[in-house]
């Protein structure tokens, strides 16, 4: 059994890439993936995203941690808070927005946080027509084989 025999993305789904997308090269278009996925979800559907930054630390522990990865199966890669924002395009951010991971539960952290080593956000995909209608290229499932191989091709 697939996944799609399990889930039916006609109906609102939560895709959750928590901790994912920065083991992703910007050449495999990182972008394209998560564009792949949101235009797959129904209207109502919600998008979460936490990714690890090197915008609050030195850059020299930035380049000590890349070189950690370097010989890994996957590479660890840090993103601005703007390259992050990008993936959320076309969708409603729920309050707080894309932020520190810790101030999306700030009560039960104890002691305020130092600078982000992760943001997070979640989007919400508008219904097609409501205020602040989102882009047609992201208004509701389409074929699932076709968006994959658009997202592969635009790595290529």
């Amino acid at each position: 059994m697939t996944s799609r025999h399990l889930i039916d993305l006609a109906q609102p789904v939560a895709i959750l890439l928590v901790a994912v997308l920065h083991f992703t090269e910007d050449h495999e278009d990182p972008w394209a993936i998560v564009n792949c996925c949101k235009d797959l979800m129904a209207p109502g559907s919600y998008l979460v995203i936490s990714h690890v930054t090197a915008d609050h630390i030195a850059p020299r522990a930035a380049r000590q941690a890349q070189a950690v990865y370097a010989d890994a199966s996957a590479p660890g890669v840090a993103r601005t808070r703007e390259q992050i924002a990008l993936f959320f395009a076309g969708l409603d951010m729920v309050p707080p927005g894309l932020v520190n991971v810790s101030e999306w539960r700030p009560a039960h952290i104890g002691p305020p946080p130092g600078p982000a080593v992760f943001y997070a956000g979640i989007g919400r995909k508008k219904a097609p027509g409501g205020p602040g209608e989102i882009h047609p290229q992201h208004a509701g499932p389409q074929d699932e084989a076709a968006c994959w191989q658009e997202a592969a091709r635009q790595r290529a």
